[in-house]
């Protein structure tokens, strides 16, 4: 496995897991710096957001898009 990269091998949560599990998914959501949008999500841009208040969500979007699966 190179750097960055983690075990494909994920725990399932099957109910009585739940501990581990949690654990296991805020380890890969931070590698990924996704942390924070799993939790909060996008920011609302309203109706007619200006492209410059779309960047972010745009920059943000691409990131997740970008990782291995």
């Amino acid at each position: 496995m190179g750097p960055g990269a983690f075990s494909t091998n994920l725990l399932v949560l099957d109910g009585k897991n739940w501990s581990r599990w949690c654990v296991q998914m805020k380890a890969i959501f931070g590698s990924q710096d996704v942390a924070k949008i799993v939790k909060e999500g996008f920011p609302a841009l309203g109706k007619s957001p200006t492209d410059e208040q779309k960047v972010p969500t745009n920059k943000t979007r691409r990131k997740i898009a970008e990782q291995p699966s």
